[in-house]
């Protein structure tokens, strides 16, 4: 973390020498950018320069660096700023000193829990006791609750009514998706109460809307949702000429769910404030101060993983048994070191090591990470958040560093080895390839040479296609998936929504390490064979759908078989367990469920009460003990769109079926369709030079295609 500001002084400075501007102080920097510099120049206008730091010395330069770019008003818009993540850190500082001295006399605390993710927590806790009055508007009984005069439960986002600005003139509404299910009152409901505001009247409508609102169910005693309406009538329908009438202009907004509004006002110049309305006395003395920072001991980072985030959500144990995409781990965080500091201090994977005298943590050697750098994920080490995360892990808020703001890097932190040894819940033990080509790359270069580039044993395997099997005629619709390797980013988005989807149960740490979790889809993430700079593959790997299925012919009871449409199906009610086809499926896609959950309470992550059934969907069977299952390619979605084009009495189209993965890929990673309509998306994807199969030299004759992944070097 320390060289992140030599390398932003060293990049202003090859920059400024080009647009010939004066240079800043700056150490020697080991890393040479003189090519990185070239390319940036020589793209100004269309270049952006970010960094991920919560330190403002470092943006300071880094929006400096922008407009040496001309970035401004070309790759940056001013006119359209971001309004989310708009906490002021210092002033949340000033409010605990302000707290501790006993200056404030009452406490509304709303969408916060600074009793665990305030990095001198029990500062705040000691000042939160000196207030005559203290309310909470969580949700559910958090760490911070716990500690207040008077807890008033908020509504979930799912049961109110509520407006958002994400960005400037970007409006959106949402609306109750299901009627409240406890004794609670929507926050922004009781704040209004609270302030007295005289309730809203109701919009008058005439006989024809009110008979439309009647058969909309819409709330009529609701006094926020008229408070917005209120505010949007007043506000924002003024701002549109499209509708004459209010009340359509609220039903059009509601359903198209965003609202551009059309209005002027002075350019946003945040960004510039800190950059070209700075005086140059002042960068020059940020630029110094950057330069002259020193480090001690170890440095570290803390930061959010991708599955439990800021912890607000870990009670959910989908979130939990989701494996970190890059390590592998789910069920825990750690603290991550690079393979030549484990080497130097003679640490293995799992050894325990207490951290400043706070808390201990196992170590995990993750290649890849820069020597004599220490990480730690965010989000764990809840002490009231209900049973699926209280216990796991330990709190990375206590290394966050309070000055202007938080800052999640720094240096000083000291290790100490335990002796004791844990077991992580890892999901993938074995990281490489060893020389073979599950994820097939080529360099640009050479694709744009030859579009088949790396993947030319996919047209060797395809002339030598022979076979056992009869050849497979599918006279109606023939399913098939493509997955694009390029741009795959392995964030396990799909195998959250396949989880949902498709009633994949939860089966706890100790059942992954047994090497028992149910997930129908997987990440498998390989590294190459340099560990000290290794490059990193993602490769999403299901049920290939074979149509030569190794797991058909060893089935002693036909529980497994390919459908006329292309797909590998399983009969639950006649599979008796024998695991014959996990053995023979090449690809191990088929999972075993061992639970009955209903019974037995140690599984019963699923089933937090009674309403977590409400997380089951009811379009998919919930499995019993005992059989094998799999992705089916979310069978019951093909047949939901195939009965809704018989209803509109029309042939399904292109794109009418989504499958839960490809739907939630925000990448757009994944292409489902009939490879039977050679003008589908799929059937272009299949005849692609890039497309290639897994293990096609064993001639399953798969329906799930994979794109070689292309490389810029």
């Amino acid at each position: 973390p320390s060289e992140e500001g030599i390398l932003l002084l060293h990049l202003y400075n090859l920059l400024a020498d080009k647009a010939g501007r004066p240079k800043v102080t700056s150490p020697v920097s080991q890393i040479n950018i003189e090519s990185l510099a070239g390319e940036l120049w020589d793209n100004r206008t269309r270049a952006l320069v970010l960094s991920g730091s919560n330190d403002v010395e470092l943006q300071v330069v880094v929006n400096k660096i922008n407009e040496l770019l001309q970035s401004y008003d070309h790759t940056i818009d001013n006119d359209t700023p971001v309004f989310l993540k708009q906490g002021i850190d210092h002033r949340m500082d000033e409010f605990v000193k302000n707290l501790a001295k006993g200056e404030i006399k009452g406490v509304i605390l709303y969408n916060v829990n600074p009793a665990y993710d305030y990095p001198d927590a029990d500062k705040f806790l000691a000042g939160l006791g000196k207030t005559q009055l203290s309310v909470s508007l969580a949700e559910t009984l958090d760490e911070t609750s716990q500690m207040v005069t008077y807890v008033c439960p908020d509504s979930n986002y799912l049961e109110s009514w509520n407006d958002f600005e994400p960005k400037k003139n970007y409006l959106s509404l949402s609306q109750p998706a299901i009627k409240t299910l406890f004794d609670t009152r929507q926050a922004q409901e009781s704040l209004l109460k609270w302030s007295r505001i005289p309730e809203t009247k109701k919009i008058s409508s005439n006989a024809g809307e009110e008979k439309k609102e009647a058969e909309q169910n819409l709330p009529k005693d609701n006094p926020y949702y008229l408070y917005i309406q209120k505010i949007w009538q007043e506000n924002l329908f003024p701002l549109q000429s499209e509708f004459l009438s209010f009340r359509d202009f609220w039903t059009d907004s509601l359903q198209k769910g965003v609202f551009v509004a059309k209005r002027k006002s002075a350019a946003n110049t945040h960004g510039r404030q800190s950059s070209s309305l700075l005086p140059q006395d002042s960068f020059l003395q940020i630029t110094t101060q950057i330069a002259l920072r020193k480090t001690e001991g170890f440095e570290f980072t803390v930061y959010e993983n991708i599955g439990v985030g800021q912890g607000k959500l870990a009670n959910n144990p989908w979130l939990q048994e989701l494996p970190d995409p890059v390590s592998k781990v789910c069920w825990d965080n750690y603290l991550a070191v690079s393979q030549r500091f484990a080497q130097k201090y003679s640490l293995k994977l799992g050894d325990n090591v207490i951290i400043n005298n706070l808390f201990e943590l196992p170590v995990l050697i993750q290649p890849g990470q820069a020597d004599n750098t220490l990480s730690m994920a965010l989000g764990y080490g809840r002490t009231s958040a209900g049973k699926v995360a209280e216990g796991v892990g330990k709190n990375g808020y206590k290394l966050i560093r309070l000055q202007k703001t938080k800052l999640y890097s720094g240096s000083g932190l000291k290790i100490s080895p335990t002796g004791v040894n844990y077991i992580f819940a890892l999901t993938q033990t074995h990281h490489t390839m060893e020389g073979r080509d599950h994820v097939r790359q080529a360099n640009l270069s050479d694709y744009k040479k030859n579009p088949s580039a790396g993947n030319e044993k996919h047209l060797e395997e395809q002339k030598k296609k022979n076979s056992l099997y009869p050849a497979r005629e599918f006279k109606g619709h023939h399913w098939g998936l493509s997955i694009d390797l390029n741009t795959c980013t392995g964030c396990s988005n799909c195998v959250i929504a396949c989880q949902a989807e498709n009633n994949v149960p939860v089966v706890g740490r100790d059942e992954v390490r047994n090497k028992r979790i149910m997930h129908w889809l997987r990440i498998d993430r390989y590294y190459s064979e340099n560990p000290a700079r290794p490059e990193v593959f993602f490769q999403p790997l299901m049920c290939q759908h074979c149509h030569n299925a190794p797991c058909e012919n060893v089935c002693p009871v036909e529980a497994t078989q390919n459908s006329n449409e292309g797909l590998n199906e399983v009969a639950y009610n006649r599979c008796i367990g024998t695991r014959y086809c996990m053995n023979n499926c090449p690809y191990r896609v088929r999972r075993f469920n061992w639970f009955e959950y209903s019974k037995n309470p140690k599984f019963d992550y699923n089933m937090n009460s009674d309403l977590g059934k409400m997380v089951l969907n009811p379009d998919v069977v919930v499995r019993t003990r005992g059989v094998v299952e799999k992705c089916s390619l979310c069978a019951q979605r093909i047949q939901e769109g195939k009965l809704k084009a018989k209803i509109g009495n029309r042939e399904l189209v292109d794109g009418d079926i989504k499958p839960a993965c490809m739907q939630s890929c925000p990448a757009s990673a994944i292409i489902f369709g009939d490879l039977n309509n050679p003008a589908s998306r799929v059937s272009k994807a299949f005849a692609d030079e890039r497309n290639y199969f897994l293990l096609e030299e064993l001639n399953t004759e798969s329906v799930v295609g994979y794109m070689t992944k292309i490389k810029n070097s």
